[in-house]
């Protein structure tokens, strides 16, 4: 996040800087790129806390998705099976007791749990097929 602006600093770097023209250009330039940073954090908090209901059933997924894993991507790589099952299991279930709003967001919620479970199953290598050695003819038959 962005500091609080010290007006009052301001102000005085641009008392100092006033009657240097290529000083204070470049001053300017960098309070400009300051507010463009400034701008697009902004708009990248608000299209986290911008509800997608309008929006259709994957699409929102899809936006949850990207939100879990900025907000919990760490701790996703320690996840096992077993949390997985517990995490949408617990969303599944809050969204069973819920009322509309909350219940349309925990359903949205458990099923971008399922596809960052999925996820890192394949970044496990989960998705490669079990090495079976001389038992299959690599047709699907055994034996």
């Amino acid at each position: 996040m962005t500091k609080p602006v010290d007006t009052q600093h301001l102000r005085a770097q641009w008392e100092s800087y006033q009657h240097d023209p290529e000083l204070a250009g470049a001053w300017v330039r960098g309070i400009l790129a300051d507010g463009l940073d400034l701008i697009t954090e902004v708009e990248t908090l608000r299209a986290a806390l911008d509800p997608t209901d309008d929006l259709p059933f994957i699409e929102q997924v899809q936006a949850e998705i990207a939100y879990q894993q900025t907000r919990w991507s760490a701790a996703d790589d320690a996840k096992t099976d077993s949390d997985w099952f517990w995490l949408v299991g617990y969303l599944v279930g809050k969204a069973f007791h819920d009322v509309r709003r909350k219940r349309v967001h925990h359903l949205v919620a458990a099923a971008a749990a399922l596809g960052n479970w999925h996820a890192a199953a394949v970044k496990r290598g989960e998705h490669l097929p079990e090495e079976r050695g001389d038992q299959s003819d690599h047709t699907g038959r055994i034996g």
